[in-house]
């Protein structure tokens, strides 16, 4: 017996055939999806499987998916996908004009893309993490067509990714790194040392509001055990619930943190720390990821 379920303002009908579970998209009106699924669960009695997959125009996918993305993702994963998808729309026009269904993009085209990719960094040292990000992100964009029932397989996953020989090293701050960087006047120490106790994100952080915020946790996408310490953190920032929904204000501007701001605050102190090394704003992040490691070992 398939079920049926209600994204955003559309119903999706859900149902089990040769052991595998398909959803499609049934429309904004309820009463027709209980009548697509009682259609399609009668052609699978019948053994008539159909067509499991409605072929839709690439168009029409990307903006269920550029909804999907406004609704769901935080600002800067949405400029990932938007940039990715024009990107992609500009190869499709240039190299395959004349596809126009999803279905038509198949491992073939994915490749076509990846060397187009390529051939827009002419002239650079080919980068192999940007374009097998990329190819990740252009994956997960796949990935909800077949959640629509768009699709049954992802051609990404049959293209090869680039080796990428670099050896990347950890960055994270040394206790006396850490210990330093605490003992500076800084207005961002708050939200250093939030994310120093939970691996909070910087884009989590500048709109943190009091209401993602219960006595143990914090809920965004996912949910952030709270210690102690983080507890205090928040404790001591009371004082800016009068200013707005708000955990954290720029007292000099009054209004919400910048990442460019946060940015520029960050650049002395850990310079000052790290001497040559350069260190990214995420180093806080591995910094917490580190002390977890240590305390599993």
């Amino acid at each position: 017996m398939g079920t049926i379920r209600k994204v955003g303002n559309d119903y999706y009908i859900e149902f089990e055939a040769r052991g595998l579970l398909y959803q499609q998209k049934a429309g904004p009106d309820e009463a027709a999806a209980w009548r697509l699924l009682a259609e399609v669960e009668s052609k699978i009695q019948q053994g008539q499987m159909g067509i499991m997959v409605r072929d839709v125009t690439t168009e029409i996918f990307w903006e269920d998916f550029f909804r999907d993305v406004v609704s769901e993702q935080t600002p800067r994963t949405q400029t990932r996908f938007v940039a990715l998808i024009k990107n992609f729309q500009t190869f499709l026009r240039k190299k395959h004009p004349s596809l126009e269904k999803l279905s038509q993009v198949t491992p073939k085209v994915i490749e076509d893309y990846k060397t187009y990719f390529l051939a827009g960094l002419s002239g650079k040292v080919p980068n192999p993490h940007l374009v097998n990000f990329t190819l990740f992100l252009l994956k997960e964009v796949l990935d909800y067509a077949i959640k629509l029932g768009y699709l049954n397989d992802n051609p990404v996953l049959h293209v090869r990714f680039l080796k990428d020989a670099r050896k990347r090293a950890c960055r994270y701050l040394s206790s006396q790194d850490v210990e330093t960087i605490l003992g500076y006047k800084l207005e961002i120490l708050p939200m250093i040392r939030l994310i120093l106790e939970t691996g909070m994100r910087w884009q989590e952080i500048v709109v943190l509001c009091w209401k993602n915020i219960s006595s143990e946790k914090i809920l965004f996408d996912r949910e952030i055990p709270l210690t102690t310490a983080a507890i205090d953190v928040l404790k001591n920032q009371e004082p800016s619930r009068a200013k707005g929904e708000l955990v954290f204000y720029s007292s000099r501007t009054g209004k919400p943190w910048a990442l460019n701001e946060i940015r520029k605050e960050l650049e002395g102190a850990l310079k000052n720390v790290a001497g040559e090394e350069k260190f990214s704003m995420e180093v806080f992040r591995h910094t917490f990821a580190q002390r977890i490691l240590q305390t599993r070992i």
